[in-house]
């Protein structure tokens, strides 16, 4: 039981953002499915929508359960903030390229398209979520 604990600890950061990654993940398809019930065409700007959605809420719970990010002050959160959002810009624009490819490009099915799109935006997430939170080292009154 001990060793499980150790690997729990030792891999908790990698755990807990899979457990919010697949949260994150939930609200972003279900958000997206939700708007193409009522605007089928416009699946880009649905897929947009759900992006501002999903990233709001990996922004929240990467914060506070996986990186356990502590320092609430004002200047350093915005700074925090701006990291997190700025780099998910980046998942932003592949995200909605690979839509595009998938669906008006190569027509493939939304459902297909937006799978393999998840995949490889929750890996790329993974890396720029790091970057937010560990960007460097900052005092209190930052």
């Amino acid at each position: 039981m001990d060793k499980i604990k150790q690997l729990f600890f030792k891999y908790y950061e990698l755990l807990s953002y899979l457990f919010f990654g697949v949260l994150t993940t939930a609200v972003n398809v279900g958000t997206f499915f939700v708007l193409q019930k009522f605007e089928p065409g416009l699946y880009v700007f649905n897929n947009t929508v759900a992006w501002v959605v999903s990233v709001l809420f990996a922004f929240i719970t990467n914060k506070i359960f996986v990186f356990k990010s502590e320092n609430w002050h004002f200047r350093f959160l915005m700074k925090q903030a701006l990291w997190f959002f700025g780099l998910r810009v980046l998942t932003l624009i592949i995200d909605d390229a690979i839509m595009i490819v998938g669906i008006s490009l190569l027509n493939q099915s939304v459902t297909l398209t937006k799978i393999i799109d998840q995949v490889i935006i929750i890996v790329l997430n993974f890396v720029f979520s790091k970057i937010s939170f560990h960007h460097k080292k900052r005092s209190v009154t930052d």
